[in-house]
């Protein structure tokens, strides 16, 4: 037991088999060892100068902040007598600004559903008389950045993943972050129903009978005609 607590000192490391050495901020001895998922953490830690050990299991997540880490540092300053820290994930303080911009998104979608009719219009007077395939692939670029948030919402999961370096899905976003879940599904929502609600506009425009008025072309001396 002693050899597995003891530090490798290979590189300045403070890690052993399996325990973190260190101090507490007290001063004392201290062994750590930590386990992380992305649907619950743990921490166990032993103070041999008080004889106190510590062991904490929490269902939030690393992505919290590491809540089993913040509870057990606060049972070390009780235990050595200092006021408790009090110290919150930093979810706490990010879910009332992904709160607002949720919001922001359910706005900037039903801003865009009601500005889809016009928007489309101005495009089909602007591209009357342009070839049509040419006509269409502009109005397609134009909509590509809104796939932007559709990408990231289908990727979240991969994407939490990669940055915590563990296997994730969408069902366990919900369950460890569910504020960047929701702020993430009501951009994609937004995005999309505004794609859809200008395609189907923009295909209703650019009929014979949609009412746009369109303007007949203007001939310069000396131009070429596109």
């Amino acid at each position: 037991m002693k050899t597995a607590q003891t530090p490798s000192g290979v590189g300045g490391s403070d890690y052993g088999m399996g325990w973190e050495t260190g101090r507490t901020p007290g001063g004392a001895p201290r062994l750590r060892h930590t386990g992380w998922l992305l649907t619950h953490n743990s921490a166990q830690t032993l103070l041999r100068a008080s004889g106190y050990g510590i062991a904490v299991v929490t269902n939030t997540g690393m992505i919290s902040g590491d809540d089993a880490l913040i509870i057990t540092d606060g049972l070390i300053d009780i235990i050595e007598g200092r006021p408790d820290a009090a110290a919150d994930p930093f979810t706490t303080a990010a879910d009332p600004w992904l709160a607002g911009l949720t919001v922001i998104n359910l706005g900037l979608g039903c801003l865009g559903i009601y500005r889809a009719r016009r928007w489309a219009r101005r495009w089909a007077r602007r591209w009357a008389h342009r070839r049509a395939g040419r006509a269409t692939w502009r109005v397609v670029v134009r909509l590509i950045p809104y796939t932007l948030p559709i990408a990231l919402f289908v990727g979240l999961a991969d994407l939490i993943g990669l940055l915590m370096r563990r296997a994730a899905t969408l069902d366990q976003i919900t369950y460890v972050w569910l504020a960047l879940y929701v702020w993430a599904a009501t951009a994609a929502l937004a995005a999309a129903v505004v794609i859809v609600s200008r395609a189907i506009h923009t295909i209703r425009a650019r009929r014979p009978n949609s009412g746009v008025k369109v303007s007949p072309p203007v001939d310069v001396p000396g131009a070429l005609r596109s």
